[in-house]
């Protein structure tokens, strides 16, 4: 502090950059490799000053934050500050980790989950999972509605809880069992007036 330039950087810090030497890196400061905006909207120089000031006076402060390369591509890190004392001057150590592909893999996990749960609920009929338990972890379909159902409302129920109408010589209650023993399992039974 004040100026926050870079008085150190080691040989990962320069290749996570594309910093061509140290002498070019020490240079810069922490918002001249970031993008001009975050993705929440803030101006990195602004951000980066508050974040550092947070790490100089608690001692250290962790986040997200996206930066660049020199020849920029810009890509997402979490960024851990911490204050070191050396003798009367105050310094902050970077360590810095590029999650870009962590966070890409994240992306395109949700995005299939939003697409495999779309087509569950197209169905025509209902689809559920339960555990070794025998205990709902999903249950999705059009057919849902027909039993007075809403998606995943019997969620954490057991099949036994769920079929207590049907009574103990419940047909679906035996046909899992079955299937837990590693049998493959096809029945009918009318489940709330519905075959």
């Amino acid at each position: 502090p004040p100026d926050w330039k870079f008085s150190q950087a080691n040989k990962a810090t320069l290749k996570m950059f594309g910093a061509p030497d140290e002498g070019t890196f020490l240079k810069l400061t922490p918002w001249t490799i970031s993008p001009e905006k975050q993705p929440d909207g803030g101006l990195s120089d602004e951000k980066a000053k508050e974040m550092l000031e947070i790490a100089l006076k608690a001692g250290s402060h962790y986040f997200e934050w996206e930066h660049k390369c020199l020849d920029g591509p810009v890509f997402t890190a979490e960024v851990l500050l911490t204050r070191v004392d050396i003798g009367e001057k105050q310094v902050i150590q970077a360590c810095i980790r590029d999650i870009s592909a962590r966070k890409r893999m994240e992306e395109l996990l949700c995005l299939s989950e939003l697409r495999q749960n779309l087509a569950m609920s197209q169905i025509n009929g209902v689809l559920w999972v339960l555990d070794r338990t025998l205990r709902f972890t999903l249950s999705r379909g059009q057919g849902l509605a027909a039993m007075g159902l809403k998606p995943d409302q019997v969620k954490g129920m057991t099949l036994e809880e769920f079929m207590r109408p049907a009574g103990p010589d419940s047909l679906s209650l035996a046909a899992h069992r079955r299937a837990l023993q590693g049998r493959s399992v096809s029945y009918e039974e009318r489940i709330k007036n519905i075959d």
